[in-house]
């Protein structure tokens, strides 16, 4: 089982985080994402990159999933678009291949959308690996450093098996 479990992790390293301790436009502390091509593995999405910023290196993974939805929540209420592309799914969207299609434009809760990201984390629709160690509680205290990594790593069920 842990064997599928490790393959199917492989292929959908999806939506990571990788984090760079720095200062930014008074920011105590900014973490950047970019997901590296890894060798072998289909292209998939283009890379979701994002900044967030934290007061302090310590936090809990509870902190650091309420950063993550907090930011693409703004993101698509500023432009409002057609597809929702974030961890989670928002209520009354549908699944697509580009995202989450919006029935029509319309402000997401960002409160709302945190519960859910906490929720799917407890039942394993997504994992977090931090430095390629996989953290489950949301308690877990976590410390970014300067080559911090962090995966999101959105876990798809297979059809038919």
């Amino acid at each position: 089982m842990l064997n599928v479990l490790q393959r199917r992790a492989a292929r959908a390293r999806q939506q990571p985080v990788q984090g760079r301790r720095r200062t930014r436009k008074g920011a105590a502390d900014a973490h950047t994402g970019h997901r590296p091509r890894r060798a072998g593995l289909p292209p998939g999405r283009p890379p979701v990159e994002f900044v967030l910023g934290f007061p302090t290196n310590h936090l809990t993974v509870r902190d650091l999933i309420r950063a993550r939805i907090e930011q693409e929540v703004a993101a698509y209420n500023e432009r409002q678009g057609e597809y929702f592309q974030g961890l989670v799914q928002p209520g009354a969207a549908e699944l697509t291949l580009n995202g989450y299609r919006m029935p029509r434009p319309r402000r997401i809760d960002p409160a709302e959308q945190v519960e859910r990201a906490l929720e799917a984390l407890m039942r394993n629709g997504f994992l977090i690996l931090i430095d390629d160690r996989q953290v489950e509680q949301l308690d877990d205290v976590v410390i970014l450093g300067e080559q911090t990594v962090v995966t999101f790593l959105k876990l798809v069920p297979l059809v038919g098996g």
